[in-house]
């Protein structure tokens, strides 16, 4: 969509988003985006209405469209919401549910009437503008619809810090686990040449969520046997402990 207008007022230069480049090409973004006046967008079963200064997207479609991860949108919109510049709304259910944004002082500055007597306006282009929405937004529903709906915690593909060994060490830390379990558990996963990646630790903590065991658990226990992921007997032994039976047991038996 690349016609058409936004009006910006100059106050912009002394706001908080002008000082940091990204916050305000998100934020020009997220004006660019939104609805010029009323529509419906298709979320899960439902039709949904989306009015004049207001989007509807999943989160993970809000992110990727600023080129950030999930977490990062989160952390702006929350400032945005914090300081009265727009409003956050769910729409929709459970996995299929999407995240309406509504711009708050939208009228105030998009308003179509001219407050300086031109009348005539730009209709020709708005209409443009509408179909190419229109469009846009329905090639994105449509390609959702065959990919399947992901965790809205999944992040996109933007560009990413560097993930490594301390990385993954440094978080089995602050989830809980002992400093020197960690140094024993990173040494196994070294000797056995596991990959430290931000995947492998992601699916090591999935682990532990689906059997119930503390992650601090599960890298004390697998640092004990020198076992560098997880595997179901820790599952066994750390149920063991707490009902009061002490289990020896190795994996694959």
């Amino acid at each position: 969509m690349n016609t058409g207008y936004v009006k910006l007022h100059r106050s912009i230069l002394t706001h908080w988003t002008f000082d940091d480049p990204e916050d305000f090409r998100a934020w020009v973004t997220l004006l660019l985006t939104v609805n010029y006046r009323t529509g419906s967008v298709r979320v899960g079963t439902d039709i949904v209405t989306v009015n004049p200064g207001e989007g509807v997207r999943t989160q993970r479609s809000w992110a990727y469209l600023l080129g950030w991860s999930v977490r990062r949108f989160r952390s702006f919109l929350s400032v945005l919401e914090k300081d009265g510049m727009v409003r956050v709304e769910i729409v929709g259910k459970a996995k299929q549910s999407a995240t309406r944004i509504i711009i708050e002082s939208w009228a105030d500055y998009q308003d179509d009437v001219k407050r300086n007597g031109n009348a005539n306006g730009t209709q020709a282009e708005r209409e443009r503008n509408a179909n190419e929405t229109r469009t846009k937004r329905e090639a994105l529903t449509e390609q959702e619809g065959k990919k399947g709906r992901r965790e809205e915690d999944n992040p996109p593909n933007p560009p990413r810090g560097k993930f490594g060994t301390k990385e993954f060490s440094d978080a089995l830390k602050k989830m809980g686990a002992n400093e020197s379990h960690v140094a024993d558990f990173m040494a196994a996963r070294k000797k056995k040449r596991a990959a430290n990646t931000e995947t492998a630790l992601n699916r090591f903590v999935s682990q532990c969520e689906k059997a119930s065991v503390p992650v601090a658990d599960a890298v004390r226990i697998a640092a004990g046997r020198s076992w560098a992921g997880f595997y179901d007997t820790i599952a066994e032994e750390f149920h063991g402990e707490k009902g009061g039976r002490k289990t020896d047991v190795i994996p694959g038996v």
